[in-house]
């Protein structure tokens, strides 16, 4: 009979075997070896990618942005706000990997790509800019990802688990009889500190706003110093940061039927106004939404 580990490397190595199927026959080789940090991220792949669940870098992905035109189909939309554009543009692939193979199958005859509408929020946003613009017929915008990306997604997965089975073989643990060793589960324990690229750390749900989807690996509810932090990045200076500092910390915690307390209120609409007069690094269009968005995520809302 076939060892585990040699019947893992062929099945890793064949591409008439489905995705799932390979992971199910890794997860019986991790559970039996006890190696839980592997076992984690082949249930993350099976099941996709939670709340409390970090991604690997190979599913991150870079959009194109496009707009939704009734005759022409998707055009480019171009905003004039590289900073903001490059966040939009990156795009975090959460499903699981059976979800993905079905994707890829009903686009396979659709032009090889996927085409993702923003949120609500972002897609407001998307609107106010077109009318700002002097737009009077609005289009709905969309992120646009290549079949390739997702693609590549499997493709990474499948080559992790035959390098893994490799190297188990290298290592001497073979799982004869559908079972290992003593020998073998204490010299796994010992050496198999396999590692997935950023499989460690949090990562925040995509499906939400695409502004929220790209601070919630930085900002965590309560810690203004990671709220800080984040809005350094995105121009803001020091002195507007320690005047927020002291506004959050002069507020109550909760004000009942507002969405901030008063000193934040006014804190927010001074730094719309800055954005106004060209003295942010972001524009009046998406300051509001951006500073909003990142104490509201601060406050855990």
């Amino acid at each position: 009979m076939e060892s585990l580990v040699l019947e893992l490397q062929r099945m890793a190595s064949d591409d008439t075997i489905e995705i799932t199927t390979l992971l199910r026959k890794a997860l019986i080789v991790s559970s039996k070896l006890n190696l839980s940090d592997f076992e984690d991220w082949i249930k993350s792949e099976l099941n996709g990618y939670r709340n409390d669940s970090s991604l690997p870098e190979y599913r991150k992905a870079r959009a194109e942005i496009r707009a939704a035109h009734p005759v022409q189909g998707f055009i480019p939309f171009v905003i004039d706000l590289p900073q903001i554009e490059d966040e939009l543009r990156d795009f975090y692939i959460q499903d699981s990997v059976r979800s993905i193979i079905d994707v890829l199958e009903k686009t396979r005859t659709s032009g090889g790509a996927i085409h993702q509408p923003l949120s609500g929020a972002m897609q407001r946003l998307f609107i106010e800019l077109q009318q700002h613009a002097g737009s009077f017929n609005p289009l709905p915008v969309y992120l646009i990802i290549g079949r390739n990306q997702m693609a590549a997604v499997i493709d990474s997965v499948k080559t992790a688990v035959l390098e893994w089975a490799l190297k188990l073989e290298r290592n001497g643990i073979l799982g004869e009889n559908m079972t290992f060793s003593e020998e073998e589960k204490s010299r796994a324990s010992a050496g198999m500190n396999i590692y997935i690229e950023n499989f460690n750390g949090a990562i925040g749900e995509v499906r939400d706003s695409i502004i929220k989807q790209n601070m919630k690996t930085s900002i965590y509810q309560g810690d203004v110093n990671t709220l800080t932090n984040y809005l350094r990045q995105k121009g803001i200076g020091d002195q507007d940061l320690a005047d927020l500092d002291s506004a959050i910390k002069e507020d109550p915690p909760k004000i009942a039927g507002k969405k901030f307390g008063e000193r934040v209120s006014t804190w927010l609409e001074k730094m719309k106004k800055r954005a106004a007069e060209g003295t942010l690094a972001i524009g009046v269009e998406v300051a509001g939404q951006l500073l909003s968005s990142a104490i509201l995520k601060y406050y855990g809302v």
